[in-house]
């Protein structure tokens, strides 16, 4: 098993046409989103206006949810539906689609021919997480400090564990609060 701690100052944010988007994870590092080089990312926007449409990622997977507040979508004519905070949804990332309210969210996107899944876990306390044999494993926690006992390591609210070849790992937090685990199959 490699891990590695990734803190919040070292994202990179951006600002795109809704808001501002915070770059965390971008695998392999050498690849780029703008050229849609990569098979899995994860970003957490900030949507500042009341509706943006979401950019058209033809062959992506994405998986979103909300970190803040309700978050409506809707894909091109369909009937509008909203997710509450925390509450993952997966999508083909070709389809039209909108978001309505001004709200912070948490995205993977995977591309062909990797595949992924986004959980959300409320802890307090102790936690063991299973690898479910992916290729990698991302934990992002938004509300509490975590300590990974196995691996002598502490993280800060924000910031990011990648962990690669992992069976399973201990994590216990310092507070109640979600956090967001991707896992990556390459």
């Amino acid at each position: 098993m490699t891990y590695k701690l990734l803190k919040e100052k070292d994202y990179t944010t951006s600002p795109w046409s809704g808001g501002m988007t915070t770059e965390i994870f971008l695998y392999p590092e050498t690849g780029s989103y703008k050229d849609r080089d990569f098979y899995a990312r994860i970003s957490s926007a900030t949507i500042l206006v009341d509706q943006s449409t979401f950019t058209p990622l033809e062959g992506i997977d994405r998986f979103i949810t909300s970190l803040d507040k309700p978050l409506t979508l809707q894909h091109s004519q369909a009937q509008p539906f909203t997710l509450s905070p925390f509450q993952v949804y997966g999508f083909s990332g070709g389809q039209a689609t909108q978001s309505f309210g001004q709200v912070k969210d948490f995205n993977l996107m995977v591309k062909d021919p990797a595949r992924g899944e986004l959980k959300t876990y409320t802890l307090e306390g102790a936690l063991v997480l299973e690898g479910q044999s992916a290729d990698l494993m991302v934990i992002y926690s938004p509300q509490v400090d975590l300590t990974y006992p196995n691996l002598d390591l502490k993280a800060s609210r924000g910031d990011s564990l990648v962990l690669e070849g992992v069976n399973e790992i201990s994590l216990r937090s310092e507070g109640k609060g979600h956090i967001l685990v991707a896992y990556i199959w390459l």
